[in-house]
C-alpha cells in the first residue's frame, strides 16, 4: 500500500468520525427525582404483600388436602 492509499483511509476514518460526532443525538436532560417517587414503589409493595396474604391459604387446609389423598 502506497502513502496516498494509506492517507486516503485515515482521512475517511477522520471524516466519519467527526460526522458521528457532530450529527449524534443530544443527550436528554435528566428530571430530577422526587420524593413521590420512592412512595409510589411503598404503595405498590404494600399491596402486593396484602394480596399475598389474602391468597395464601391457612396451614391447616394444606395438612388436610393432603392427609386425604
Amino acid at each position: 500500500m502506497d502513502k496516498q492509499t494509506t492517507l486516503a483511509f485515515v482521512m475517511i476514518g477522520i471524516i466519519l468520525v467527526a460526522w458521528l460526532y457532530f450529527n449524534a443525538p443530544e443527550p436528554q436532560p435528566q428530571q430530577p427525582k422526587t420524593s413521590d417517587e420512592p412512595a409510589m414503589v411503598d404503595d405498590q409493595s404494600e399491596s402486593i404483600e396484602s394480596e399475598a396474604k389474602e391468597t395464601t391459604e391457612p396451614e391447616g387446609k394444606i395438612a388436610t388436602a393432603f392427609e386425604k389423598r
